[in-house]
């Protein structure tokens, strides 16, 4: 008994080491740098113990947020498919009224149910633009996503925006590592104790960074257009010290219960698991409809994505309203009515993750 304990702590001991070297993936290096190497400090990560905890959203408070939901998008009239008897037609509703009930709709469809988790480490931070140029540098990482926006988003101290799921998935497994699953950010953010945001219950401005919804003035000037044209409907709020994005770590007021900062706003953030719509009421004409989700295991679970897939997203950004950016649900504003593949935004990041043991884990090594 002593023997296989002594084993247990000598791997545990070997996975939280003051440094991580792994190989890159063969695929994406280039001719001229065979082997490309990435070191991990001990102080990046935080370690996530062994546990259960209620992952998902109690479907009695689904109304609450769906109103609150109604009251920051417009109402102005846009176009959209319904199906109709035996056929589809396109009618106009209101943007907010299709919106937001396709977010009370998705909100029942996270019911509370009890998942354990084996232990993992997971980043204290999320990815600068400065740690990605690294990865670019070192000839493993895509430079697009350097390239792809305004360059007021891509100074090195600030969180690696304008970025795809295949993309940081790729720079996690040349860091040693991989996205978090969606359990596994979720717990990281919430604990064991069902807290809706990473500090607690009680939504506070200055412990997060957040934006709000559409200003009143705003909102009356938008509806009076009888035209969809995709504007932004969320908007930056300075209250919390920040009108865009901060340096990773600027508000530690918000840091969730095993130590990580800003899983609640600043930016979103790309998981590992695919996301599959349970709604499909703003598919188009000619798109299949997409199957409800399997059931995963209540065991590390994991939806398994495919290359080009859409990915969940988590945690809000700074331009999201409170009531969008809790911990315990999916960030649906950018799952996305607008695509069935991924875009790039600049308010979507993303940090790393990486099992202690990964024989004891049924997540993505």
């Amino acid at each position: 008994m002593k023997r296989v304990r002594h084993a247990v702590i000598a791997a545990l001991v070997a996975c939280s080491g003051s440094a991580v070297v792994a190989a890159a993936p063969r695929g994406l290096l280039k001719a001229r740098d065979p082997v490309a190497r990435a070191v991990a400090p001990q102080t990046r990560e935080v370690l996530v113990p062994a546990g259960t905890f209620q992952m998902g959203f109690p479907a009695a408070a689904a109304e609450a947020l769906a109103q609150r939901c109604m009251n920051d998008l417009p109402a102005r009239q846009f176009p959209i498919v319904v199906q109709l008897g035996g056929g589809r037609i396109t009618e106009k509703q209101a943007f907010n009224d299709v919106m937001c009930e396709q977010y009370r709709v998705n909100l029942i469809a996270q019911p509370v149910h009890d998942v354990t988790l084996a232990a993992f480490f997971i980043d204290r931070f999320e990815v600068t633009a400065g740690e990605y140029q690294q990865c670019v540098d070192a000839g493993v990482c895509a430079s697009e996503p350097l390239v792809a926006g305004a360059d007021v988003y891509v100074r090195p101290e600030l969180p690696m925006v304008n970025i795809l799921p295949d993309e940081a998935a790729g720079y996690c497994q040349w860091r040693g590592g991989r996205l978090p699953t969606e359990a596994e950010w979720e717990y990281a953010a919430r604990g064991n104790d069902g807290r809706a945001f990473a500090w607690g219950n009680q939504d506070r401005v200055n412990r997060s960074n957040l934006g709000q919804g559409m200003q009143s003035a705003q909102r009356m000037l938008d509806e009076s257009r009888d035209i969809w044209n995709g504007s932004e409907y969320f908007f930056g709020n300075d209250a919390d010290g920040f009108l865009t994005a901060a340096p990773p770590g600027s508000l530690p007021l918000g840091r969730g219960p095993f130590g990580t900062e800003d899983q609640t706003g600043n930016v979103a953030e790309i998981v590992a698991d695919a996301f599959v719509e349970a709604n499909p009421m703003l598919f188009p004409v000619g798109q299949p409809t997409p199957a409800p989700p399997t059931p995963l295991s209540p065991v590390n679970p994991w939806r398994v994505a495919r290359p080009g897939d859409l990915h969940v997203i988590r945690g809000g950004a700074w331009n999201t309203p409170s009531w969008a950016a809790r911990t315990d649900v999916v960030d649906f504003t950018y799952n996305n009515v607008y695509s069935n593949k991924p875009l790039r935004s600049v308010v979507v990041g993303f940090r790393c993750a990486r099992p202690v043991i990964p024989s004891l884990s049924g997540a993505p090594r």
